[in-house]
């Protein structure tokens, strides 16, 4: 199946536990959207039910992975608020029925069934609706309105979840214990909403077989909560003096009389060989192109159920109280619920009625308007996307190079630190203006800080950046440090300013041009640092390092231009060949573009300015365009000659200074391709 809304995440970062060999770890590219649906459904509640349940300890939500966002990586990004809204929806529903009576659960579902039963041909949602049926009425609507062919299967597949009448606390057999968890764990559901949230639809003769197939979806799926739930399961059982557990940890250990250590064995084993058939059924699926590819698709698909809630699973507050959300998501939580604690004695009724809209009667003191000494804003939402991006994975490459350098320059460790700052806050400035200039929706993996917080207040954030990078040269060093920054800031945004005008104009620059680009737009962070270490060195013979910088910046911008092209590993941080999306010229198209009679380059580009980006047929047709026309290898080359270009300065330095620097030809073995 392609990928076109997701990442992968590197296998290296994460333990599977052995839960989901074959089966890899992908997540959304706009799990910001997931985060406020999550907190949208959340104050619905509040508004329409009731306060949250008093042993909720979270839903959809997980510090690493959201469950919507890993479960169904590849929604697409129009859908996945409403997807999310629902997923938490059903946690909510989920932790109050885990406390109720089984007759009174039953007739809650009973309750949320007879909701399931409006259209959209009733109209606008009666106000006299009960809490949770006015959310779900509101739900349908939103659903109805995006596609109301599937959200009909959305609804007709939830009805089969819950139109389960037995009794949950004895099952005679492990074997109907998974008869009845598969169904109660919403397969069904997750099915509809799934192929709602991709759009693919399934034909109905081959619907059953769908289902066939990934039934060890959902017992691995199943089998995991068990074991991840166990703890939230036993301690709600204790407190309200449940004499069974609706958990196969709970059937083994009663039936067999197993310990708890010998349960989780069996149950993971299980899991193991669920696991182990699915990822065989994906082969045999792939290769039988007599199922349409939508079932295809589907079946591929519903292994992310088993990866993604693992991933979920093992860090989600839902199962571990002591784990806490990450700072993005408790501070959408906290600006919107004021507080994360519930402080609520009883779960609510899924009767209650609607509560009414509280007033806004706040009162003005009017002194307040002719005070002038009020105490300040504080600068938390200001700094946010900043620290955000700072919080991102990096190779600190500018870092690395001050250390090397300083082998020449022996600038003091307070010197070192307050530098290092500096040129981290304008990199990371510059990495957050880049990315809403390019659009680009990813930086390092993760969701690009604009699309996190909004363009604006990523500009905002990065422009008060460069000003507290200015302040802080400008407090230590009241000589060179200010010349120096207004230069070298002075030559970033000019060969910012026409890389920009290039790409929006399919202007094609000469390679002295675009050089020329790149000495302004990447060499001046690198020739800012070095020229403020020089300006702080302690040894009495000084080398010049700014032709060496600028080398270091052609070829650290010609490697990251090549790598968004050529490099596997790159594609999954950035996506898949970004920089063609936004018309990002390189060496290696501006060689093809110069040596080649074909226009076929030129019209395959020239579409990004009607549909806004490039389908990935159109980015690998120039990818095997560049590759045949010999950019690729040229650009390797000059990489090459660069690196020997560096190396020669290099050296040159080391005979002036007389000190040999192993750090720095090292650092350029690590930036080899």
């Amino acid at each position: 199946m392609e990928y076109r809304y997701s990442y992968m995440i590197d296998p290296e970062s994460y333990d599977n536990q052995g839960l989901c060999v074959g089966i890899p770890v992908r997540v959304s590219r706009y799990s910001y959207l997931d985060d406020a649906a999550t907190v949208r459904l959340r104050n619905d509640w509040r508004k329409y039910v009731g306060p949250l349940p008093a042993t909720s300890l979270g839903g959809n939500m997980g510090p690493l992975y959201n469950f919507t966002s890993a479960a169904i990586p590849e929604c697409r990004p129009e859908r996945l608020g409403i997807v999310a809204y629902i997923m938490e929806f059903g946690f909510l529903h989920d932790d109050v029925i885990d406390v109720a009576k089984i007759s009174k659960a039953i007739e809650l579902n009973a309750q949320v069934m007879d909701a399931l039963d409006w259209s959209p041909e009733i109209g606008e949602v009666s106000v006299d609706l009960n809490g949770e049926r006015k959310i779900l009425a509101n739900i349908f609507k939103e659903l109805s309105a995006i596609d109301p062919v599937r959200a009909k299967n959305v609804i007709d597949y939830w009805k089969k979840d819950l139109d389960l009448k037995r009794d949950p606390s004895h099952f005679p057999s492990l074997d109907d214990y998974l008869n009845y968890r598969v169904v109660d764990s919403g397969s069904y559901f997750l099915i509809a909403i799934a192929t709602f949230g991709m759009a693919i639809t399934i034909p109905p003769e081959e619907m059953d077989l769908c289902v066939q197939l990934t039934r060890p979806v959902w017992l691995a799926a199943v089998l995991t909560n068990d074991i991840q739930s166990w703890e939230k399961e036993q301690k709600l059982a204790k407190m309200l003096n449940k004499s069974s557990m609706t958990n196969s940890l709970w059937i083994l250990m009663t039936q067999e009389s197993m310990s708890l250590g010998d349960a989780q064995c069996r149950i993971l084993q299980m899991v193991k060989q669920f696991v182990a058939t699915y990822v065989d059924t994906i082969k045999d699926v792939k290769a039988n192109e007599q199922l349409s590819l939508d079932s295809r698709v589907f079946i591929e698909a519903m292994g992310y159920m088993i990866s993604g809630n693992l991933m979920w699973g093992n860090s989600c507050p839902r199962y571990h109280p002591e784990q806490k959300l990450n700072t993005l998501q408790l501070s959408q939580l906290m600006l919107t619920e004021g507080s994360l604690d519930h402080n609520v004695p009883t779960p609510p009724s899924s009767n209650a009625s609607i509560a009414p809209e509280k007033e806004m009667c706040d009162t003005i003191d009017a002194t307040i308007v002719s005070t002038t000494r009020l105490p300040e804003l504080p600068g938390t939402v200001l700094s946010a996307p900043a620290e955000y991006v700072a919080s991102l994975p990096s190779k600190n490459i500018r870092e690395l190079i001050g250390n090397a350098i300083n082998v020449w320059l022996d600038v003091a460790p307070d010197d070192m630190s307050w530098i290092n700052q500096a040129v981290g806050m304008l990199h990371n400035a510059s990495l957050m203006l880049d990315d809403v200039q390019d659009d680009s929706s990813l930086r390092r993996g993760k969701p690009s800080t604009h699309m996190v917080f909004g363009a604006p207040q990523t500009i905002n954030s990065a422009s008060y950046y460069i000003l507290e990078a200015m302040s802080i040269i400008r407090k230590h060093d009241d000589t060179q440090g200010l010349d120096i920054f207004s230069e070298e800031i002075r030559n970033l945004f000019i060969g910012q300013s026409y890389d920009l005008y290039w790409s929006s104009n399919g202007i094609r620059p000469t390679l002295q041009q675009f050089l020329v680009m790149i000495d302004g737009k990447t060499g001046g962070l690198f020739r800012l640092l070095a020229r403020l270490m020089m300006a702080k060195a302690r040894l009495p013979l000084v080398p010049n390092l700014i032709p060496l910088m600028t080398l270091f910046g052609r070829y650290f911008q010609i490697r990251d231009d090549y790598a968004n092209l050529n490099l596997p590993e790159y594609m999954e941080q950035k996506g898949f060949c970004e920089d063609l999306d936004g018309g990002k010229l390189s060496i290696a198209l501006i060689y093809a573009f110069t040596h080649s009679e074909s226009h076929l380059l030129e019209n395959i580009i020239s579409q990004r300015h009607n549909t806004g980006k490039l389908s990935e047929a159109q980015k690998r047709l120039i990818l095997q365009y560049l590759q045949e026309s010999g950019s690729v290898e040229y650009t390797i080359t000059m990489l090459s000659k660069l690196g020997m270009q560096i190396l020669a300065e290099v050296a040159g330095i080391e005979k002036h200074c007389e000190i040999e620097n192993k750090a720095i030809q090292s650092l350029l073995e690590l930036l080899k391709v």
